[in-house]
């Protein structure tokens, strides 16, 4: 019950919303029992449903599309053959999937990800048997949560929508990791489907280094500290976190002049 609850913290912590500034958190450690208070958003309890999250720097992402199904998987294959060239471990088909509760992690995530859309209406629950999408998931590499570009549809609908997130956080190689994530997106913008993007890192927007550095090694001090303080609290054996085998940081430094030329 306790890591249960546990990852719970860690969950209302870390939800992008935060960052975001649409709602906020608050942690505590009393005689043992850690309390927090936070109204927590649809998102965070969907993402819960799968398991909690890990808190950590991620990436975010929408997309949208209007046209018929042949043209979005036109897209969504170049789209494939483009990321094949890039340095990721792995790299998907594309699938077409029906969003259910009970079916395998793509169709559940399409379900999960229409749930909570406002994109879609709220009254049609799971929109199992109705609701349909494509997916394609790239496995960017050891410690990298996936990139995956996922739309869906209602019915025969010509109007997708969809989005996802990336936590590059925990990356055995977080600035290659973080850097071919903002690579994908940027492919994905080329081919006309990118919608929203919100990089807690903000190199996305900025493309400068000493920015992804900051929020990175902000990012790592503050799930160390949090993580040191409930060990303290609650005892090594009841604390589990990737942090304490990966922690990233990043140091930027000018070239020098040798190798400048």
């Amino acid at each position: 019950m306790l890591k249960k609850y546990l990852r719970l913290v860690i969950c209302c912590l870390e939800d992008g919303n935060i960052r975001r500034g649409r709602q906020y958190a608050s942690s505590a450690v009393d005689a043992g029992r850690v309390v927090v208070t936070r109204e927590s958003g649809e998102r965070c309890a969907a993402e819960n449903e799968r398991g909690g999250l890990k808190m950590g720097l991620t990436i975010h992402y929408d997309f949208a599309f209007d046209g018929p199904k042949a043209v979005l998987e036109r897209k969504l294959n170049a789209i494939r053959q483009e990321i094949l060239g890039l340095p990721v471990s792995a790299v998907g088909p594309v699938r077409s999937v029906v969003a259910t509760k009970s079916g395998d992690r793509d169709e559940f995530e399409l379900a999960m990800m229409m749930k909570i859309s406002d994109d879609f209406p709220s009254e049609r629950g799971l929109y199992c048997g109705y609701a349909n999408g494509l997916i394609l998931r790239v496995n960017v590499g050891p410690g990298c949560e996936s990139f995956t570009i996922m739309l869906g549809r209602l019915g025969d609908s010509e109007r997708w929508r969809g989005g996802h997130f990336t936590k590059t956080q925990y990356a055995e190689e977080f600035l290659k990791a973080h850097l071919l994530v903002v690579r994908m997106l940027d492919i994905c913008k080329a081919h006309g489907i990118l919608s929203y993007v919100y990089d807690e890192g903000e190199f996305f927007e900025s493309r400068d280094l000493k920015v992804l550095a900051r929020n990175i090694n902000d990012s790592t001090n503050f799930i160390m500290a949090l993580y040191e303080n409930l060990e303290r609290a609650l005892g090594k054996k009841n604390v589990e976190s990737p942090i304490a085998q990966t922690q990233n940081y990043m140091i930027v430094r000018p070239l020098e002049k040798e190798e400048q030329k």
